[in-house]
């Protein structure tokens, strides 16, 4: 392998590997958008639609159609009803894609659930998201990281990712608080903290209940988001080396 071949393999997690592994997505849009607390009136105006994952022995209440993001735009009676999607609240980009679909095929009254679900509605139970979950709202949307510490944030900034600045002596609760009004656009950017190696758990164990569903910890820490950074830039690599690109990655 040539030399100046050898530095166009994409293979570790550093600035200029992370940078571009998605594409822009085109088709989306954000028109449907809402916050629990800019729906008016109450949930029973809508049909709930939820389009989460869901385990196979999990219960949907019999108000709630359960369906694929896919199908939804196939069920041709919706489209003149007043309907409400909800998914995992950290889910941005997959959201906006479906509600680009909705308004095109002609759904009259779309509205999107982002963000902290109401009351009324079961609760996710778990703020611990994988690092490919975090990957695609970072590259596709957009997202707001935060650092455990300040070693953890010095390397997400190697690997090109911006985090939120913070006073060594603040608690967690407090740095959301504070991204959370500084830089998530009023809870328009889902939060995500990138912890040490196993300490998620203890971490998402510190959030308080006001933030379920507006911030969230990666899984596995921070090396499971080099791996998950790695393992799609070598995919991007393989991919870009079918039109010509050098095959290191192969």
């Amino acid at each position: 392998m040539a030399a100046d071949d050898h530095h166009r393999c994409i293979s570790l997690p550093d600035r200029q590997s992370f940078t571009g592994i998605y594409g822009v997505v085109k088709n989306t849009s954000e028109l449907c958008f809402a916050r629990s607390e800019e729906l008016t009136g109450t949930l029973d105006q809508f049909i709930l639609i939820d389009v989460s994952e869901k385990l196979p022995d999990q219960n949907v209440p019999q108000d709630i159609l359960s369906i694929t993001t896919s199908r939804v735009k196939t069920k041709k009676f919706l489209k003149s009803k007043a309907i409400l999607v909800f998914s995992e609240p950290h889910k941005r980009h997959s959201l906006a894609k479906l509600c680009q679909e909705l308004v095109s095929s002609g759904f009259e009254k779309p509205k999107v659930l982002i963000g902290k679900r109401p009351e009324e509605l079961s609760q996710v139970k778990t703020t611990i998201v994988s690092a490919n979950d975090y990957l695609v709202e970072f590259s596709h949307f957009g997202a707001v990281t935060l650092a455990a510490t300040h070693g953890i944030g010095e390397e997400l900034v190697n690997m090109g990712i911006s985090v939120v600045p913070h006073q060594v002596d603040e608690d967690l609760n407090t740095r959301i608080r504070s991204a959370f009004i500084s830089y998530s656009l009023n809870g328009y950017l889902p939060i995500f903290v990138v912890a040490e190696d196993g300490q998620e758990q203890r971490i998402a164990k510190k959030l308080k209940l006001g933030f379920k569903g507006e911030a969230f910890v990666i899984a596995g820490g921070l090396s499971a988001l080099k791996n998950a950074v790695r393992n799609s830039a070598l995919g991007a690599a393989k991919r870009a080396g079918v039109d010509g690109m050098p095959g290191c990655a192969r």
